[in-house]
């Protein structure tokens, strides 16, 4: 994955496999379309899931950035935006799918201090927590879901000492 450059400058998810494949140039409209991905993964499908990030200028002093989670569909890696964030000051997100076919994230939108989500089939989003300091602040990493359904992951700030703190969601 590339964050800047392809087609269209916003950048590219790519194969090395049989040579350098472009399978998708991101190509930022405002409307339906993201640039700049953050963070890929894939199901055992063969789908992949990322999160994308886009931020412009208006007026010269206002800074807009939406961010999304999106899904390429294999083996024609048509993009589908399975759910987004608009105007948010921070964006950071990550994904990771499960054998099931859920979808499981971890998002820092820069309002309040995070938090971890599920998406379901046709794309529920269902928020599993919300950080609030003391437990956790600012997930960064996809989080990871073993056999039984737990979720694991880790932050960067809050905890006891303020250095992060590492958690566990289970079902």
């Amino acid at each position: 994955m590339t964050v800047g450059g392809g087609a269209y400058g916003t950048g590219t998810v790519y194969t090395l496999a049989g040579g350098y494949n472009v399978l998708y140039n991101f190509n930022f409209s405002g409307q339906n379309e993201w640039g700049s991905p953050l963070h890929l993964a894939a199901d055992q499908a063969g789908n992949l899931y990322g999160t994308a990030t886009y931020s412009y200028v208006v007026n010269d002093c206002f800074l807009v950035t939406y961010g999304t989670i999106f899904e390429l569909t294999y083996p024609d890696w048509t993009m589908v935006t399975l759910t987004g964030w608009s105007n948010v000051e921070y964006f950071n997100a990550a994904v990771t799918p499960d054998a099931s076919g859920n979808v499981y994230g971890a998002v820092n939108t820069g309002a309040g201090d995070g938090e971890v989500f599920k998406l379901t089939c046709c794309w529920t989003y269902t928020p599993l927590h919300d950080f609030s300091g003391p437990d956790g602040a600012v997930p960064q990493a996809a989080p990871v879901v073993d056999a039984h359904g737990n979720v694991y992951g880790t932050t960067t700030y809050g905890g006891a000492y303020g250095y992060g703190v590492v958690w566990e969601i289970s079902p």
